[in-house]
């Protein structure tokens, strides 16, 4: 733990802003290895916080009603209303009345195929309910990601917006669906189908956003690289047709010595993990949307930015949050947008000194020119990680993503942390820049 750790200065849109680093705190405090870690903040009240993680230990959640201060770890997500266990990949929301809600993948010995759940409570200190399934089929249904409307001008306030990848088992293909709902998750819309693809063409890894006026933004990426974008402006009913926003130099799939553990030829790669966010400010850069990703380029992998206007075309070039280097990595970009400032931030795992490239310390760097130039990153981890140690299951690593959330001019991470040789725990820490 500690309290206010760092005050150090940045160069970011031609000033010179300085971020603090406080409230650093494992937030888990739970056995097995914890991974796939998300979190949002209620857009009424920033104080509150809520997180989530999966991996290879149970599904637990992590709220705060103190701005990060402090956190309450609990394996409290119930079964599914058909008596289903939560597997993983959990994507909670908070709406602007403040109620919760947790997606997640759900499955037991007794389902033919892992399906999505959705769980949802009045409050921070009110039970986990669960609701009906979001889209009932027999596929294979993988990596949910979860939306609220809390846009300004919506005529679609506090909607739900659910989907994913299904697969058809065995036959190499994979559909991206969203469905959404209006009454808390009690009943569904048709699913619409955004795109399909079969083996190195399937989508996957869905993020969505929603922008002013109630407008969808949908994305994913693809296996060979390309990672592309769409939108609805009749609240998720029809998508315009998909556009590429980035081809990548290569897959959107690769190994990296911090995910590698050594003498098991075990490896779970890293992937562009794209994720969209969109400025319902009324700011200099309203309704400007981001797309953040991870990309390898000359055997190392860094995080971008790109840039585009609410006709999905692109603004400029891709831009590196942080400065290329040939001797570190910086891989699973989280970014998120702050509503009461238009600061844009974006945390990742970052290898820097690091001499064999396996030990990492969760970074942020902040944007406050639109995207157009980042401040040096920061770290929000005071100590390395380490997941590639011959101890416990290791199997997993980082997972797959981590999670940020911004509101209220802070800035609040959370990510897989193995400094401790007990295993892999959820950390979080705040930053704010002053």
């Amino acid at each position: 733990m500690r309290g206010l750790l760092a005050l150090v200065a940045l160069t970011a849109a031609g000033a010179s802003p300085v971020v603090s680093v406080e409230n650093e705190r494992n937030a888990s405090r739970a056995p097995g290895d914890q991974a796939e870690v998300a979190i949002a903040a209620d857009p009424s009240d920033p104080k509150i916080l809520l997180g989530a993680s999966g991996g290879l230990a149970r599904t637990r959640t992590y709220t705060s009603t103190d701005g990060g201060k402090t956190w309450r770890s609990a394996a409290d997500v119930p079964n599914t209303l058909l008596g289903d266990l939560p597997a993983g990949d959990p994507m909670p929301a908070i709406d602007s009345a403040g109620h919760q809600y947790l997606g997640f993948v759900a499955a037991s010995p007794t389902t033919p195929a892992p399906y999505y759940a959705l769980v949802t409570r009045d409050g921070s200190n009110e039970d986990w309910q669960p609701t009906n399934r979001p889209i009932l089929d027999d596929r294979f249904q993988d990596k949910p990601m979860l939306a609220v409307d809390n846009a300004p001008d919506s005529p679609y306030p506090g909607r739900l917006y659910m989907g994913g990848v299904e697969f058809r088992i065995g036959r190499g293909s994979g559909t991206m669906v969203l469905t959404h709902s209006d009454d808390r998750g009690q009943s569904w819309s048709e699913p619409v189908t955004l795109t399909t693809g079969r083996d190195a063409t399937i989508p996957q890894f869905l993020t969505l956003a929603v922008g002013r006026g109630g407008v969808v933004y949908a994305g994913w990426m693809r296996a060979n690289g390309s990672l592309e974008v769409t939108r609805s402006v009749d609240g998720g009913d029809t998508f315009s047709s998909s556009r590429v926003a980035v081809r990548l130099p290569g897959a959107a799939a690769w190994a990296v010595p911090a995910q590698t553990i050594p003498r098991r030829g075990n490896r779970r790669f890293v992937t562009a993990t794209p994720l969209l966010r969109v400025d319902t400010t009324s700011g200099a850069f309203a309704d400007r949307l981001y797309l953040g990703f991870g990309e390898r380029r000359n055997g190392r992998t860094n995080v971008f930015v790109l840039r585009l206007s609410p006709e999905l075309r692109p603004i400029g070039r891709p831009v590196a949050v942080a400065r290329a280097s040939r001797t570190a990595d910086r891989f699973f970009p989280a970014i998120d947008l702050d509503e009461s400032t238009g600061d844009l931030w974006d945390c990742f795992y970052a290898t820097d000194g690091s001499r064999d490239l396996r030990r990492v310390r969760f970074s942020c760097s902040v944007s406050r020119d639109g995207g157009a130039s980042w401040s040096a990153p920061v770290r929000a981890a005071s100590r390395f990680s380490l997941v590639t140690r011959q101890t416990g299951d290791v199997s997993f690593g980082y997972g797959d993503y981590e999670g940020l959330a911004v509101a209220g001019g802070a800035a609040h991470p959370m990510w897989t942390d193995s400094r401790a040789r007990s295993g892999s725990e959820i950390w979080t820490a705040r930053l704010a820049v002053h």
